[in-house]
């Protein structure tokens, strides 16, 4: 009598897992969960492999094919995606959050100039290394725009130059000297 009320109940309903990481599933015999990864970064390819179907005391591989909006999660755009998995006539959906890949230090790279003489035009000749949340790091090209201070090279002394790339700055010192 209790599989025929649970499959009474469970028929035509949509239940719903989310959190962030991964979800750990109890063993109570009345309910189910989705386990698996649920927080990627924009452009992550959608790990299907690693989830898993648990209703009552029973696991379920969940295979693509199980997916029904597969083709429809869209890993470009950062928010909550919902992820319908279909198994045994019974809908289930599992929610997993889609990040940007934010910027969280940037540093400069060794080799760019710090002595000019007076009159002589500033150049961004600086790269700086970029690091991401996500753990990647990436060279970038200082330009003028991503200067927030453009030193006045008719002043002798030091200057000291900002460059902010999205979110994040850093600085560095340059010497303006006599001919």
């Amino acid at each position: 009598m209790r599989k025929g009320l649970w499959k009474s109940i469970a028929i035509g309903a949509v239940a719903l897992v989310s959190a962030i990481g991964v979800v750990a599933c109890g063993d109570n015999d009345s309910n189910y969960c989705v386990e698996g990864t649920t927080t990627y970064f924009i452009n992550d390819t959608l790990v299907v492999d690693n989830l898993k179907l648990k209703i009552g005391k029973n696991v379920v591989n969940v295979t693509s094919d199980m997916i029904k909006n597969l083709d429809q999660i869209d890993m470009s755009t950062a928010g909550t995606k919902i992820i319908t998995i279909e198994y045994n006539g019974v809908t289930y959906e599992y929610t997993i959050e889609v990040r940007a890949n934010t910027v969280t230090k940037i540093e400069l790279k060794d080799g760019y100039t710090v002595t000019y003489v007076v009159g002589e035009d500033f150049q961004p000749q600086a790269t700086i290394i970029v690091t991401r949340l996500k753990g990647n790091t990436e060279e970038v090209k200082v330009t003028y725009s991503m200067i927030t201070n453009i030193p006045d090279m008719t002043v002798v002394g030091e200057h000291t130059v900002t460059i902010s790339y999205e979110d994040r700055q850093c600085s560095y010192t340059i010497n303006v000297t006599e001919e």
